[in-house]
């Protein structure tokens, strides 16, 4: 079997974009054609993620980046 190159075909979607595209890593955004009253976003990422979760409220570290969400 071979993979699909385009499947955009299967699906319907009002908006693509992509963000923080760089070598090794990019982050898709699909705003899917709403079905039944509802939309839907999807978020995929190609690439290492790194997701540091804390307390809300909790202590920030000295590592987080400045404009890092709290």
């Amino acid at each position: 079997m071979e993979p699909v190159k385009n499947a955009s075909h299967f699906y319907e979607v009002e908006r693509r974009a992509n963000h923080a595209a760089r070598p090794g890593f990019r982050i898709n955004e699909y705003d899917f054609v709403p079905l039944a009253g509802q939309s839907a976003v999807m978020l995929i990422t190609q690439g290492p993620l790194l997701i540091k979760i804390r307390p809300r409220g909790g202590p920030r570290s000295s590592d987080d980046p400045p404009g890092s969400i709290t």
